[in-house]
């Protein structure tokens, strides 16, 4: 395989996957805010922003789904 040629969509030789990083910090109105950084240099953060009276709902399915996954 030529250098330029290289896929990092080909699952078998990609041993590590990209993780972009997430951060969590409230904003001026007190709501929560999700953000992911963006995955371009100089590209726009994802941002999700929760009211607080929803974190809990948020924080219990997101423990359901992870309750879900099997173990490593």
């Amino acid at each position: 395989m030529v250098a330029n040629d290289f896929d990092w969509n080909e699952g078998a030789d990609v041993v590590v996957a990209r993780k972009a990083a997430v951060a969590v910090h409230p904003n001026a109105n007190g709501d929560i805010v999700i953000r992911q950084e963006a995955d371009l240099p100089g590209g726009n953060d994802i941002v999700i922003i929760i009211g607080r009276e929803n974190a809990r709902r948020l924080i219990r399915r997101i423990e359901l789904l992870c309750a879900d996954e099997p173990s490593e």
